[in-house]
């Protein structure tokens, strides 16, 4: 089971950068389609595609922006020997890590407490802590200070494996393989979902007025907010818009 969360949560940087830009590509000028249907070579190329988009936002419009390097361990964290760590944050008397043994921190000399035994992959900063994504659990952890420790909380349980997480003022949006969550992230209000769809391959999200981005594997879902819901689409480069079902590599120039 522990090499099943090593492999999930280290897929994207195991794909090839195939489609990756070379600066700040805008997105306004992509072909939008339809939603494809599950038989669709569209929707199995953001599966299987060799490469990962990601998305970024200046607040008015997004971009698909080079490839994020591959995290490592910050100097000076301790290494455990039963645990695989995938994100750090510095905080008062050591590290705070998101590992495959739970979340843990980390003392100067190399004492790692468990704080939460769930299985956890990202740690985002937030106002009075900090929120987690724990995969496995298909949950979102609260993480706040605690006298000389920290206690984790369930914020949300989405029953889906949260693959990546953007936090927007108050709120918390959470893609995952079977859509969009929003999660208050003073656990205010329940758990909603802004868009249920099945998307193989959700890794970045970016927010642009009130539409928002995520990108995946090959494509870019836009999701725009209308008085019904959220209508969504899927961004693709001129040319690309016909993937061959045995090849999801459409290479065009982002120069």
């Amino acid at each position: 089971m522990r090499a099943l969360l090593i492999v999930a949560a280290l897929a994207s940087f195991a794909r090839g950068n195939e489609c990756s830009v070379d600066g700040r590509t805008p997105l306004a000028g992509w072909t939008a389609l339809p939603p494809p249907t599950a038989s669709s070579p569209l929707r199995q190329c953001a599966q299987d595609s060799p490469c990962e988009y990601r998305v970024e936002s200046d607040g008015k419009a997004a971009f698909v922006v080079p490839d994020a390097p591959t995290p490592k361990a910050p100097a000076g964290v301790p290494k455990a020997a039963d645990a695989f760590c995938f994100d750090w944050q510095r905080v008062d008397g050591g590290w705070l890590a998101a590992c495959d043994a739970g979340l843990s921190l980390f003392a100067p000399d190399g004492t790692r407490t468990v704080v939460d035994a769930r299985a956890t992959t990202t740690l985002l900063p937030v106002d009075g802590g900090f929120v987690a994504l724990a995969g496995k659990a298909g949950a979102i952890l609260r993480v706040n200070k605690e006298r000389a420790t920290y206690k984790a909380t369930t914020l949300a349980s989405l029953g889906s494996w949260p693959y990546t997480a953007l936090v927007d003022g108050a709120r918390l949006l959470v893609a995952t393989p079977a859509g969009l969550a929003d999660v208050a992230l003073d656990g205010a209000r329940p758990l909603r979902w802004l868009r249920r769809a099945p998307w193989p391959s959700p890794a970045s999200i970016a927010v642009a007025g009130d539409t928002i981005y995520v990108a995946m594997s090959y494509v870019v879902v836009r999701l725009t907010k209308t008085s019904a819901g959220y209508l969504e689409h899927w961004l693709v480069p001129h040319g690309c818009e016909r993937p061959a079902p045995d090849r999801c590599d459409c290479r065009t120039p982002h120069k």
